[in-house]
This record gives structure tokens, C-alpha cells and sequence, in this order.
């Protein structure tokens, strides 16, 4: 499954399915699944890592016409949770404003469970983020305002 069609399914699943009863018991798994998998990773959880990336001409030219270094989370909870509230914020849970609770339970669950956790979403810009959402509009920290649902 392309990593595309796992968001559609995360988003169908947490924002527009519209049994509650699903939305919270997959919101449970998925706060069991990030809690058991931040325990197997807590030698590495909020180390980063930086590797090479080739960029090429087109997909079917395998001509490299860049080379540029990135950095990521060498966690895999830490590049979900990057991925869950970064992305999904600024477009799906605006959309879907009334079934979002189960989202932050998740978000919350995860910024609460430690110190690091918490300095972690801070680092991902998580207040402005929020503050924005909360007020229904971007202008204060950029020019974009998103429509909600």
C-alpha cells in the first residue's frame, strides 16, 4: 500500500467515518501502537539522522541532476507523529472539524507521555499550530487560510 492510500485510509478512518464508536477504538489501537513501539524505540526515540538524497530528472531517467542531505527521526513513532500532526492539520481535521476528538486524545496522549515527547511537538511548531486552529485562521503565522468543513 502506497503511502498515499495509507493516509486516505488513516483520514477515512479517523475524520470521515461516522460511527464515533469506530473513530475511538481505532483511536485506542493506534494510542496502544505508537505507546508500545515509543517503548521498543526509547534508546533512539527523538534521535535524528541524516542521510543523502538523489534527485533525478524524472522517475524513468535514473539521471541524478541533484544531491542534497535531509534529516529525519531515526523513530518510527517520532516520523508518524510528524506526519500525523503536521500534514493532517493544516487540511483533513480542518475539514472535518466535528469528528476531531479522537484526534487530539491521540496528539495529547502522545505530548504528555514525557518531557522529550512534549519539547518534540513544541519543535514541530505545535502551539502556533493550534493557536491557529483554534482561532480558524493563519494570518498571524502565514498567508494561507484553509477553509473548515
Amino acid at each position: 500500500m502506497t503511502e498515499e492510500k495509507q493516509r486516505k485510509a488513516l483520514v477515512n478512518i479517523m475524520f470521515e467515518n461516522k460511527s464515533k464508536e469506530a473513530r475511538k477504538q481505532f483511536a485506542n489501537l493506534l494510542k496502544n501502537c505508537l505507546n508500545e513501539t515509543m517503548m521498543q524505540e526509547k534508546d533512539y526515540l527523538f534521535d535524528t539522522q541524516e542521510y543523502t538524497c538523489f534527485n533525478f530528472k524524472t522517475p524513468k531517467v535514473k539521471k541524478i541532476v541533484g544531491i542534497s542531505s535531509a534529516t529525519s527521526h531515526k523513530s518510527a513513532a517520532c516520523r508518524f507523529m510528524k506526519i500525523f500532526f503536521s500534514q493532517l492539520i493544516e487540511k483533513e481535521v480542518r475539514q472535518n472539524w466535528r469528528n476531531y476528538k479522537e484526534y487530539f486524545e491521540i496528539i495529547k496522549d502522545f505530548a504528555m507521555s514525557s518531557f522529550e515527547a512534549a519539547r518534540f511537538m513544541i519543535q514541530l511548531g505545535a502551539i502556533g499550530q493550534l493557536l491557529e486552529f483554534i482561532n480558524n485562521c493563519m494570518n498571524n503565522f502565514s498567508s494561507v487560510k484553509p477553509k473548515m468543513g
